[in-house]
C-alpha cells in the first residue's frame, strides 16, 4: 500500500446554525477527483441548549483501515506490528500516536469538546494527499529524497506580512533619523 502524505486539521466554528452541508460537499468534490483520501473526520457539536452530537466518518474500509495502520506503525517505527493482525482499536491507537505528533491527541481533544460553547463546534480532519503520491513516486525514481515539507495558513502569511510592514515602517523610520541626524551633523559644521 502506497501512502501519500497525511495532513491533520483541527477547526472551530463559531457558529453552527450556517451548517448546511457545504463542507461536506467539499469534502466529497475533492474526494470524488481523487485529490484526496478521507481517513478520519470527527466533528462534535453543542447545540443551544449543550446537548452534544459526534460525528466521526471515514473513506478507509476495515481492510484498508488494518492495511494503513499496518503502514503508519511502520512509519512510526513501531516494527512489533509488521506482519502481525491488528484490530480497529489497535488502528484507532496508531492514527492517535501520529496525531499526537503534532500535538493532538485524544486527550486534549476530549479537553477541547468538554469546554466547548453550546452553539459552537470542533473538527479535526485527517486525510491523505492522493494526488501526491505520483508526483513523489517521480522525485523518488529520479533520485531525489523528501528534505522538508509543510504548509503556510493564509492567516499565517497575514500575520507574516503585518511584521513585515512594521520591520519595513521601522527602517524608514531609522532612515529618516538618520539623515536628520546627518543633517544636524551638517548644520554644527
Amino acid at each position: 500500500m502506497s501512502v501519500g502524505p497525511i495532513q491533520i486539521i483541527m477547526f472551530g466554528f463559531e457558529r453552527t446554525d450556517q451548517f448546511r452541508g457545504e463542507v461536506l460537499e467539499e469534502l466529497a468534490n475533492l474526494r470524488g477527483h481523487g485529490m484526496i483520501r478521507l481517513i478520519d473526520l470527527f466533528v462534535a457539536i453543542k447545540d443551544s441548549s449543550g446537548g452534544l452530537t459526534v460525528v466521526d466518518t471515514t473513506d478507509l474500509t476495515e481492510e484498508e483501515s488494518v492495511e494503513f495502520g499496518h503502514v503508519i506503525g511502520k512509519l512510526l517505527g513501531l516494527p512489533e506490528l509488521q506482519g502481525k493482525e491488528i484490530s480497529a482499536g489497535a488502528v484507532e491507537r496508531i492514527l492517535g500516536a501520529a496525531s499526537q505528533s503534532i500535538g493532538l491527541d485524544s486527550q486534549s481533544l476530549q479537553q477541547v469538546i468538554d469546554r466547548l460553547e453550546p452553539g459552537k463546534a470542533i473538527g479535526v480532519l485527517m486525510f491523505e494527499h492522493t494526488w501526491a503520491i505520483p508526483l513523489r513516486d517521480a522525485i523518488r525514481r529520479t533520485g531525489g529524497v523528501p528534505l522538508a515539507q509543510g504548509f503556510i495558513t493564509q492567516e499565517a502569511l497575514i500575520m507574516v506580512g503585518e511584521e513585515l510592514r512594521a520591520i519595513v515602517e521601522a527602517e524608514r523610520v531609522i532612515e529618516v533619523s538618520q539623515i536628520v541626524s546627518s543633517a544636524a551633523i551638517l548644520d554644527t559644521l
